[in-house]
């Protein structure tokens, strides 16, 4: 059974200041006090990543992400900013989270401030671990395929670039099992950018990615149509990206499967 790991806790300064020195002690202090400030309780002691005696969901080079308790919202997901980040806030990313927030294609931001960010813990497998589920099921490997080209798309209208999906197999979520419950869960590098490119990562991930490539047909003819398609999209404004999109989907996804 998961347990939650008091903020009083001598040893949560493991998790909350990582990597973590004990002449660091008054500086973790401080974080603790942000961290009550924001409603946070506790941090659960749960996820498949260790850090000492914690467990945890996550660990990235400017960040863990662990399961917490609020005490008012409930389980939320928790993301805090390592003490040997090279960046100084995530305020960005929460930023990045609130312009995305009409797109339902990123976790819920409830709260932030310089070192924390709360948000909605979204439960479900990673793009990587859905695909090697589903290998065998085409049909559905298609249809992620095709709503993964429309969310990069929506991204793309809210003019912001993700830079982490360039690996999106270990950055997007699939939220139980439906299809149409994507979410992009690492903004830690997103920024805003008047010619976005997230619709041009996901294509050339599913020109990469053997099973999806497979799954959908991709041959040599088809990755020079789409690759003339994505020249124009990036220096396109929203009018063309969304004509070239159609053309994308028609590619992909209606003249060879019908």
């Amino acid at each position: 059974m998961c347990n939650i790991i008091s903020l009083e806790d001598p040893d949560i300064c493991l998790v909350i200041f990582y990597p973590f020195r004990e002449e660091n002690r008054e500086l973790c202090k401080e974080r603790i006090r942000e961290l009550k400030d924001l409603g946070v309780t506790g941090v659960v002691n749960y996820g498949p990543v260790s850090i000492g005696k914690f467990k945890v969901l996550g660990k990235g080079h400017a960040a863990i992400v662990s399961l917490a308790a609020h005490k008012s919202i409930g389980v939320v997901a928790l993301k805090i900013r390592r003490s040997d980040s090279k960046r100084d806030s995530l305020e960005n990313e929460a930023f990045i989270l609130k312009i995305l927030s009409e797109t339902g294609y990123v976790p819920k931001l409830f709260l932030y401030s310089k070192n924390f960010i709360v948000r909605e813990f979204v439960d479900g497998l990673l793009l990587k671990d859905f695909l090697e589920k589903y290998r065998d099921n085409h049909q559905m490997i298609r249809d992620l395929a095709e709503n993964l080209v429309r969310s990069a798309w929506k991204i793309d209208s809210f003019n912001v670039d993700i830079e982490e999906i360039s690996r999106p197999d270990k950055q997007i979520i699939i939220k139980n099992n439906d299809l149409l419950k994507i979410y992009y869960i690492d903004l830690e590098s997103a920024k805003t950018n008047d010619h976005p490119a997230n619709l041009n990562r996901i294509i050339s991930f599913l020109i990469s990615n053997k099973l999806m490539r497979g799954a959908l047909n991709i041959d040599e003819n088809i990755i020079n149509i789409l690759s003339s398609y994505l020249r124009d999209y990036r220096r396109g404004d929203h009018v063309i990206r969304e004509r070239i999109l159609i053309k994308i989907i028609e590619t992909l996804f209606r003249k060879r499967h019908v």
